[in-house]
């Protein structure tokens, strides 16, 4: 039997039966290959014979994702919205602006009591000055009087102890750094007028103070190697225990150099004058910066 005679006699209606032997060789491998084509090409055809009977009534109803509908927002809403952000920002505004004034206010509290020791120290230094410019005062005013008089050379034992004695310049430590860091920190507009205007009058009593007393100074400075050409007092230099110092009679002095000596105690006299008025206005002032700075904490 051909090859042909032998595919037509094979079952077509897909029912197994016995299928003879395939011979070896390329040629029985191709006749399987066939045969499994058309089995499966008979499958196919049932499988589409079949789904084709599904309506559409049996597939579930999926459900269809959209994407959502947001409402339009009305003026009302963003206009509260904004209400909200300004309030919130503004409110944050002026409490930051309210902690800033409370820890000023502390800081200013803070430097007022450094102020109130600073004034305590100072009183003390205002007293000592008062009790020496005191004590100064008739000296050099004796000093004037003897050269006026033309006495210098009648006891040169006093006349050197009492010129000696106004030879030494005494400047008070007066204290202002509280002061400066009171003012450089800005804490001056948290304090009254009144108290403001206080530490604003002390300030200058100190500034005149001491600007009154460099201008003494440097004509004193100036006029020193003229008085030490008229007078001498080296021996007074020699400082060995159980020394008298002795100082050299004056010369005949002419009335331009007595005028010259006169006038450079009259310095020494006025100066401590001054500085003695000085001083009590300071006193004055002061007592009345602790009063009002005790009264303000």
């Amino acid at each position: 039997m051909s090859k042909e005679e032998k595919i037509e006699s094979s079952p077509r209606d897909g029912k197994t039966g016995s299928r003879p032997d395939l011979p070896a060789g390329p040629e029985g491998v191709n006749d399987e290959f066939q045969s499994v084509n058309r089995e499966t090409s008979i499958v196919n055809e049932e499988a589409i014979h079949h789904t084709s009977d599904i309506t559409t009534s049996d597939i579930p109803n999926m459900e269809v994702h959209h994407h959502p509908h947001v409402e339009k927002k009305r003026f009302k809403e963003y206009f509260l919205e904004f209400l909200m952000i300004f309030l919130a920002v503004t409110l944050g505004f002026f409490a930051e602006n309210i902690r800033e004034h409370f820890a000023e206010k502390k800081t200013t509290r803070e430097y007022l009591e450094s102020l109130e020791t600073e004034l305590i120290h100072n009183e003390t230094v205002f007293h000592a000055a008062d009790s020496l410019y005191e004590t100064r005062l008739p000296i050099e005013d004796s000093i004037v009087k003897i050269f006026k008089e033309k006495k210098e050379n009648t006891n040169l034992l006093v006349t050197a102890r009492l010129i000696m004695t106004s030879r030494i310049q005494y400047v008070p430590p007066i204290e202002i750094s509280a002061y400066n860091q009171l003012i450089n920190s800005g804490g001056l507009k948290y304090l009254g007028h009144d108290l403001r205007d206080s530490l604003s009058k002390y300030e200058s009593l100190i500034e005149g103070f001491k600007s009154y007393n460099t201008i003494v100074n440097n004509y004193m400075l100036m006029a020193f190697p003229g008085i030490t050409g008229i007078e001498d007092l080296s021996d007074y230099i020699n400082q060995e225990e159980g020394h008298t110092p002795v100082m050299s009679p004056y010369p005949e002095l002419t009335e331009n150099e007595r005028r010259e000596i006169t006038n450079y105690y009259t310095y020494h006299f006025v100066r401590t004058q001054g500085n003695m008025r000085n001083i009590e206005g300071l006193m004055n002032v002061q007592m009345t910066l602790l009063k009002m700075i005790q009264k303000y904490m």
